[in-house]
């Protein structure tokens, strides 16, 4: 028998990435996070694709980073 492959909620991912869980819901929605597992209840996600999504927020807090002084120009 294949043995049952594990899943974290949204609500873990959250914690284990640092980031709050409306950021998380943000990312889905721009789909610059694929959830694994989708349900009426929440989205799940496989955990050995942590550091791809910590690289998915790295890449997409350096494209959108701007200097504060063109930030408030």
């Amino acid at each position: 028998m294949e043995e049952p492959k594990r899943i974290i909620s949204s609500r873990i991912l959250s914690r284990r990435l640092g980031i709050s869980r409306p950021t998380v819901a943000k990312y889905i929605r721009r789909n610059l996070f694929r959830p694994d597992f989708e349900s009426d209840t929440g989205s799940f996600f496989d955990p050995a694709r942590l550091p791809e999504l910590k690289q998915a927020i790295a890449d997409n807090r350096q494209k959108n980073w701007r200097h504060w002084r063109h930030a408030t120009a």
